[in-house]
């Protein structure tokens, strides 16, 4: 299903947090995590068989943007995301203490008329910048960027502090696709990211649950 959405992010992120999720609920057990292990390479392999198209296009598109990019051309998928994140980066730093999206649209602008490689970042000026930290701090600037980073703290210290594998991988999902996409922009993402965690956290092992009562 993953594979069939054609987004890279969640195509590289699902399988390196699903196997980070076996190694930490079953390091003390190297009979499971070797048979599960196997599964999921078993179980990958099988349904890339008939989305193996799909997986070479997106690699195909992921080297050709990559050379446009670097031939100074931004108007294409990947270029235009590191040309936003250049372009958020430097707007974020005229305004450091926030300022509203005309704003920063405007100052996108500028910048473009400057460097005709950030073109690509043009399209989602409107919108949002694709990366959760620029993104909040292009527009929230400094405080915006502090706030998001405690949010990321207390996911992982709850994580922690519960010793719960599967709140740390839900956490570390929501982390690492920030870095392409914002979950926390739309009421919709950021509220299934929100029940996410919630259910995450409620699923506490027995014995932390008996660790806290003591």
């Amino acid at each position: 299903v993953i594979i069939t959405t054609q987004t890279r992010a969640a195509i590289l992120v699902y399988p390196i947090l699903s196997i980070g999720l076996f190694l930490i609920h079953y390091r003390h057990n190297h009979n499971i995590l070797l048979r599960a292990l196997l599964g999921f390479v078993i179980l990958v392999g099988i349904a890339a068989i008939p989305l193996k198209s799909v997986i070479e296009n997106r690699y195909q598109h992921f080297l050709v943007d990559l050379h446009s990019y670097n031939q100074s051309n931004s108007n294409t998928s990947i270029g235009a995301r590191l040309a936003m994140q250049r372009a958020g980066i430097e707007a974020g730093k005229t305004h450091l203490w926030g300022q509203s999206l005309e704003q920063r649209g405007a100052e996108i602008q500028r910048l473009t008329v400057q460097d005709t490689s950030l073109q690509g970042a043009l399209e989602f000026i409107d919108v949002h910048l694709h990366n959760e930290i620029i993104d909040t701090f292009s527009l929230k600037g400094i405080p915006g960027v502090v706030v998001l980073l405690l949010l990321y703290t207390a996911m992982f210290l709850r994580a922690y502090w519960q010793r719960s594998p599967l709140l740390f991988v839900i956490s570390g999902a929501i982390a690492i696709y920030g870095l392409s996409d914002l979950l926390l922009y739309a009421k919709g993402e950021a509220l299934s990211s929100m029940l996410a965690l919630c259910v995450a956290a409620m699923l506490v092992p027995s014995t932390t649950r008996e660790r806290c009562h003591d």
